[in-house]
């Protein structure tokens, strides 16, 4: 699943994640976790760009979230958004934003 905003455009994906690695659907207190990669077509920020020829991921981007995979499409909406605006309105570094962002979960939206 993606969310678009202006420059930014964020995928949630499922690589088999969990809380300590590679999900383990044998460990009760592990949870299976979405991934998320930030890309830009914004050429000051993209490292490569996609198959579309429009969109690079962003150097570093590409972090595993405390979303679990079949958190709602809303939810990851508003996640998305918060994100894009966290971006939006700080100049910097992507990276240091987004990794900062990755600590968000469905119960602090």
């Amino acid at each position: 699943m993606e969310f678009t905003q202006g420059k930014w455009k964020l995928e949630w994906v499922d690589l088999g994640e969990g809380l300590r690695g590679d999900y383990d659907p044998e460990d009760a207190s592990d949870v299976p976790l979405l991934r998320a990669d930030l890309y830009t077509n914004d050429p000051a920020y993209r490292e490569e760009l996609s198959m579309d020829g429009e969109w690079g991921i962003v150097s570093d981007t590409s972090y595993c979230t405390l979303m679990p995979v079949g958190t709602s499409k809303a939810i990851l909406k508003k996640a998305s958004d918060r994100l894009f605006n966290a971006l939006g309105n700080h100049p910097g570094s992507p990276k240091r934003i987004m990794s900062a962002w990755t600590w968000t979960d469905p119960t602090t939206l």
